[in-house]
Order: structure tokens, then sequence, then C-alpha cells
């Protein structure tokens, strides 16, 4: 208990904005039987507007404002009206081709874009290709130029992955062969496709069916391997095109799918330790082994696309789509949800539209740093634009991409950022606050012993993690963090002697404090006994707590209390069942100390004897139940011809073995006895008693 809440740390937080401008070149998609998705708005909204029919493997695009371009199916591309392009069909996909192809665009190009292709079966005939899309064409809608199915390689697998190239313009094209299990690492750059791709050899790892994905921070690939027992993961390089560091899952595999951060894989198993459906791994966990323990068994799917959206969920391809709507958060706060999107009746069949790993990403970002009044403010740039400009919000700007500022006053301050690419500007916005820290001492202040408190300071501007510097008129101490707890271990005059917040700004200091501590109360009770059957619970309680002046029970009956400190109190219980009983002591100064223990209350156990002799020696001369704990009782007596002996409804009155104060027979007599329990339950006995004199 804290006897008196002290002031507490109050920061007035100034910000680190981070500005992120987000790409929209994933935001409609087009799958399945005719089914559609648009992202636009932020959530979701069903498309029925659609022309493809696949199976698989799909693709589409938009430009950077998330107007559609077009979408294809491997073998058909289809413009923004939804017309086949002039040159478009023919493409060497497969409709039954898990991801039949992906459209790349070409780097420092805004009309140029590259279609590649992998068909549905291997062997003989089954190749990587591309073809080239110029968005100039058929007035603006798109064609496919000359430059169409030129083969990469042959024999490919059903799998494709685009990663951006570590210097963020340029594209790796990933894709394993089938016979040699050699991945194929493809540059494109603005002078387009380096056909000297590089080469990894792994493990027989490339089968044909299954999704081949990339981390959305492209330091990471899977490929799912459905025919196979086992899929994989490894390091991708993105400076080098090289794979490494090969991990085995030992699982068959159809959808694969990273979280935004990265951190966490989401496999949707062929099979699995609790069957087929979709499954979560901590990549984060440490060693491989640590992986793979990390294994969380979701829910219960057939095979079907795993994709990143839009708005950071993970969609699953089951005719509608099921969701994981928290992606990024372990464990079932991940949010599996059955029934994530109805398709309008459409239907999804297997597959969702194939992206490079990074286009849900922010594109470019901005930092703001340095808060302090007096010092230079920095603000920062970073991504590819044609212009920007800062708006500090007092009245100064900079067309800089990375400038400084220096306020002359604290306040709160709206920044907006103008940046400009193609012909199409983002505005945003956020705020900074520029301080000063001045910490002031609090008052003198008690506490009990062994309490956390907040400290003695208020600060009226600051940026977390502060350090402060204590003094308790011997020693000095460090305090680091968001807030301050301080557990004194003795009666003291507490003095702050500097203070210092996160981004080195330094505060003004003055004022002393004391702390006394007063002792916090024992508490401690024995039950006897500590449990009970309900004809005889009358339960005894000893307190032995100390240093308090106030007992508070509570019997687990009820909201009922008793303000008692007597050492000895009794209470009797009239239902069986488990009780919480609590004892809560609290002394002179305020502190206070609670202890809860169990008691069981057992039912009355009831029983008849099998045998009785009423021969007036006092011994076991009555026929009756065994106890007299009973609300109401009938009990009927009958002989072997099934007349009535006897029947009384008096518990107190059993049967001593006459007929109209006349000796029976000995030998065997029925009973039936029926009654209403302590807890009125009603019960029905019946059965022969022996009768021998």
């Amino acid at each position: 208990m804290i006897c008196l809440r002290l002031p507490y740390l109050l920061i007035y937080l100034s910000l680190f904005p981070l500005f992120l401008l987000a790409q929209k070149e994933g935001n409609i998609w087009y799958f399945g039987e005719y089914a559609g998705l648009d992202f636009n708005g932020g959530s979701p909204v069903v498309l029925m507007d659609g022309m493809l029919n696949t199976l698989e493997g799909c693709a589409s695009i938009c430009d950077a404002n998330g107007n559609l371009l077009f979408y294809t199916d491997g073998m058909t591309v289809y413009n923004k009206n939804h017309g086949v392009m002039p040159n478009g069909t023919g493409l060497l996909g497969n409709s039954s081709s898990t991801q039949s192809a992906i459209i790349v665009k070409k780097p420092e190009s805004n009309t140029v874009y590259y279609i590649f292709t992998v068909d549905g079966t291997t062997g003989i005939g089954g190749g990587f290709h591309y073809s080239i899309v110029d968005m100039t064409l058929a007035g603006g809608l798109g064609d496919i130029t000359i430059d169409k199915n030129i083969l990469l390689f042959t024999d490919a697998c059903e799998k494709v992955t685009a990663i951006q190239h570590q210097n963020d313009i340029d594209f790796w094209i990933v894709s394993p062969q089938h016979i040699t299990n050699t991945f194929y690492s493809y540059l494109l750059t603005a002078s387009g496709i380096n056909l000297s791709p590089i080469q990894t050899n792994v493990t027989l790892v490339a089968n044909d069916v299954g999704y081949l994905r990339a981390s959305p921070k492209g330091h990471k690939i899977v490929t799912a391997n459905s025919n196979l027992a086992d899929s994989y993961m490894f390091d991708f390089d993105k400076t080098t095109g090289v794979l490494s560091n090969e991990m085995s899952f030992s699982e068959s595999a159809y959808g694969a799918e990273f979280s935004p951060s990265s951190d966490i894989l989401y496999l949707n198993l062929i099979g699995g330790t609790s069957g087929s459906g979709v499954y979560q791994y901590n990549l984060l966990a440490g060693t491989t082994t640590d992986i793979l323990n990390s294994e969380l068994y979701l829910a219960f799917t057939t095979w079907g696309a795993l994709q990143l959206a839009p708005d950071g969920k993970i969609y699953l391809a089951q005719g509608s789509l099921e969701v994981i709507n928290n992606p990024d958060v372990l464990g079932l706060g991940c949010d599996y949800d059955p029934n994530g999107i109805y398709l309008n009746g459409r239907n999804s069949a297997s597959g969702l539209p194939t992206f490079f790993s990074s286009i849900f990403s922010p594109s470019s970002t901005t930092e703001i740093n340095n808060f302090c009044l007096g010092d230079s403010t920095s603000f920062i740039f970073s991504g590819i634009v044609d212009s920007v400009l800062w708006d500090f919000g007092d009245g100064n700007s900079s067309a800089l991409m990375n400038t400084t500022h220096v306020y002359q006053d604290t306040g709160t301050y709206v920044i907006s950022f103008v940046s400009c690419l193609g012909g199409v500007c983002d505005t945003l916005f956020d705020i900074i606050t520029i301080i000063n820290p001045m910490p002031i001492l609090g008052s003198d202040t008690s506490i009990c012993d062994g309490e956390h408190f907040n400290p003695i300071v208020v600060m009226v501007s600051g940026t977390a993690p502060f350090t402060l510097v204590w003094s308790d008129g011997v020693n000095d101490f460090v305090e680091y963090g968001t807030a301050f707890e301080i557990t004194p271990t003795k009666t003291a005059t507490y003095s702050l002697v500097s203070i210092e917040d996160g981004i080195g700004c330094e505060g003004v200091v003055a004022g002393v404090a004391s702390y006394l501590i007063h002792p916090t109360p024992k508490v401690d009770f024995t039950i006897s006994p500590p449990y009970a059957y309900l004809d005889s619970a009358f339960i005894e309680f000893t307190n032995q707590s100390s240093d308090h002046n106030e007992s508070i029970w509570y019997f687990g009956v009820g909201g009922n209390l008793l303000n008692d400190m007597s050492s000895v109190l009794t209470y009797e219980y009239d239902r069986s069942g488990e009780y919480t009983v609590q004892l809560a002591v609290s002394s002179e100064f305020g502190c206070s100390a609670t202890l809860n223990k169990t008691l069981r209350i057992l039912p009355v156990q009831y029983f008849v004897p099998d045998v009785f002799t009423p021969n007036a020696d006092g011994l076991n001369d009555i026929f009756s139940i065994n106890s007299v704990k009973v609300n109401s009782l009938e009990m009927q007596i009958y002989d072997r011809w099934g007349a009535l002996v006897y029947a009384t409804k008096d518990v107190k009155h059993g049967w001593d073995g006459t007929k109209s104060n006349t000796a029976v027979q000995e030998g065997a007599y029925a009973y039936k006895i029926e009654f209403r329990d302590l807890e009125d339950k009603f019960h029905r006995l019946v059965g022969n008693v022996l009768l021998v004199r």
C-alpha cells in the first residue's frame, strides 16, 4: 500500500518523427475466378470487374498513386480497362503454375515493366521467361513490346520472387532450376536484365509446387515444397544475390509469407505436427532448433497462397479469404480470422497475386533529430524524389533534402514535408516539441517499507530516456529510463544533483526532500481443520499476524467482511464447496498486507446399515440413515411379501424392528428412504436390511 502518492514524473515528450512514404503499386489485386480487391481506401473493397480465371499464379501492378495499370495470369495481360493488350496473349506462364508471373518496374523508369513467367511443367519445355510492357503504347493503356517470351533458363520450377537490391534502386529476380537445384539471381537495372545470373547451388529443395517468398527486408528467402518432405529457408545477400545458411523445416508446404517486420514466418503446411493448416515461426527465437521449436499451429486449412497486403495483414486463399490481422504479433495474438473477406460469390482458387518483397514497405523516410533549445535541430531525408520542401512550423522553411534549423523558443511546432516525384507530390505532417528540461523537487514523503514509488521530479518538458544523478547525503547514484523508481532503505534526505534528457538537454536542479520509511505488517493465519464435512463445518481461524492494528476477514461467502482483531475466530459453513479465505491487515501508518488460503467443505456422506439387531442391548437397535442432518425425510419398510411394515417422516425415529408394537420375525426387509439434505438436494436410498435378534 502506498501511504502517500508522490508527484509523478510528468514528461511532455518531444517526438522523433519518422515520415513514411508508402508505395501503392500493390493496392489492386485480381486473382482466382474473377475475384478482386482494392486496398486504396485502407480496408480492402471487393472488386467484381476482373477478367482473370486462373487456378493459381497471377500478378497485378498499379502506379505510385494506386491506379491500376495491368494484371496477368502469366498467359494473358489485361489493361486497366480489363481489355486484353493487343500483343498480350501467349505468354509462357500457366494457370496451374504456383506463381505463374511477377511484375517488376524497370529501375529509373515510369513507363517500362517486366513480366517474368514460370510455367506449370518441368523438364522439356518448362522455362523461365520475361516479356516487356511499355505503358506509352496503345494510347497509354500499354502493350507488350517485341521483347516477348525471352528465355532466361529452361527446366524452371513454379517459383519466382523479386528482391530490391541493397542500393534500393535495382532488383534481383530469383528463381530455382528444377533439375540442377540451382538458384538463379538475375540483376535488373536501368540498363535492363543482366543475362549472366548469380548462381547458388543448394540441397535438393526445388520442386514444382509451392511458393517462393522473400522477406520485406529482403534478407530471407523461403521455398515451400508441397511434393517433398522439406521446405527450406535461406539468408539472401542483397548486394551479391547469393543464398546461404540453408535451414530445413522438415515439412511439406504450399503457401509461405513473412510478417511486415520480416521477423515472423507463416507456412501453409501440407500435414504438419498438428495437421494441415497455417503455422507460425519466430525467426528471432535463436538457433535453428529454437526457430523450429517456436512452431505454433493457428488453424486448419487446405493449401492456398499466403500474401502480405498493403494494410499490413496477411491473407490466405481458401475460396474466400482468411486473414492474419496482426502478423507481427507472436502467438495467438496474431489474430487468425477464418472469416476474413467474403468475395461476393467469387472464388479465390489457390492463388493470390505475387509481388516483389518490399512493395508494401516505405519507399523513403525522413528523420528529425535534436530538440534542445539553442541547438541545431536536424531534418534528414532518405529516398528518391525530384524535390522537397520543409516547413519548420515557426515561419521558416528549406528546400534542401538534408538541413538544420535553430529554434528560438521552447514549444510545440507542426512540421510539414512536401516531396515530389514524376509530377506527383505528397504532403505529410508531424509535431515536435523544443524543450529545456526544468525539474522541480517535490515535498517530504513517507512510504511503506519495500514499496516502489515515483521520485520527486516533475518535468516541464524533455525527451526520454533521462539520466538523473541523486544523492542521499552520503552516496551518489544514477537512474536511467522514461520514469524513475527508488526504493529507500533508510530514512534520509535525498537531493537531485543533475538531470539530462535522452538527447543531451541538461536541466537546472534545485531542492531536497526527506523520506520516512514505515514497516509493512506481517500477515499470517491458520485454518483448523483445513477441510471438513458439512455436518461438522465449524472452522477455527487463528490470526498470527503482527505489526498491525486492523484485521479484515473474508470467509469466501458472498461479500461479507468481518473487522475483528480477535486471535481466534470460528465460522460455520452451510454449503459444501471450495472457499478462498482472505485476511487483510493494516498498520497505523496505512501500510497493508493480504494473504489468501483455501478451505474445502465436503458434502455429508449418507448411508444405511446392511444389518441391525433390535435386541434392546443398546447397540444397533434402530434402523435409519446415519445422520439427522437432513431437511426432510420419508421412510417405508416392507416385508418379503411387499406388505408395509413401518413408515415415518421423522428423521429422529427410525425402525425398532416392530410392527404395531409387536416384534417382527428375523429376516430380510426392503426399505425406501427419500430425503433432502442440508443443501436441499434430493436423495433416494433403496435396498434390503437383515434383521437379526
